[in-house]
């Protein structure tokens, strides 16, 4: 509802909000289970403004944050801070894929590293171009996409930190403002 009072025309779709052990769900949906303490809770959401639409994600911990939530967050930091140095006009979706990739090699979260990891947005929530390790797209000036590379551990939790993008010849323009710093709550 704030987002309607701030000008949005109307929510994009369901936003979700999830908790625990479910963080592991790339989309999952809310269940009547009651976030504790020491829970991960995934924020998915965006809004409609003139037929176009936003989509962001950040992740918290409700608590104090284990060694393993923080080591496992400080990865999706680095992920997203290396793909969105990456993409400017002309790069390749899957080469932006691989950028991502690259800061889980030699760990134990490359199993769970999840191959979309962002996508174009306006007219449509998920629109091209798509980054993932097959995708034949090129990044060109002017889209506007998500990056948001994902850990999501089953039975444990995932974390997800996602911005939205305008790209731009020389690089890109983050239009999320919202901080990407683990926030224990």
């Amino acid at each position: 509802m704030y987002m309607v009072m701030e000008g949005a025309d109307t929510k994009p779709y369901g936003n979700i909000p999830i908790s625990g052990p479910r963080t592991s769900l790339l989309h999952g949906i809310p269940s009547s289970r009651a976030i504790g303490y020491g829970d991960l809770v995934l924020m998915d959401y965006g809004c409609q403004y003139h037929g176009y639409l936003s989509d962001m994600t950040r992740t918290v911990v409700v608590g104090r944050a284990t060694k393993k939530q923080r080591e496992v967050y400080g990865l999706e930091q680095r992920m997203v801070e290396a793909v969105e140095a990456f993409l400017k006009d002309g790069v390749s979706a899957a080469e932006a894929y691989e950028e991502s990739r690259r800061i889980l090699e030699g760990t134990e979260y490359l199993p769970w590293h999840y191959t979309g990891i962002g996508h174009g947005v306006g007219m449509f929530v998920h629109e091209t171009p798509f980054m993932s390790p097959l995708s034949k797209d090129i990044v060109r000036a002017g889209n506007v996409m998500t990056v948001e590379p994902g850990i999501y551990i089953p039975g444990w939790g995932g974390i997800r930190i996602e911005d939205q993008l305008l790209i731009t010849e020389t690089g890109n323009e983050n239009l999320i403002s919202a901080t990407k710093e683990l926030i224990e709550i």
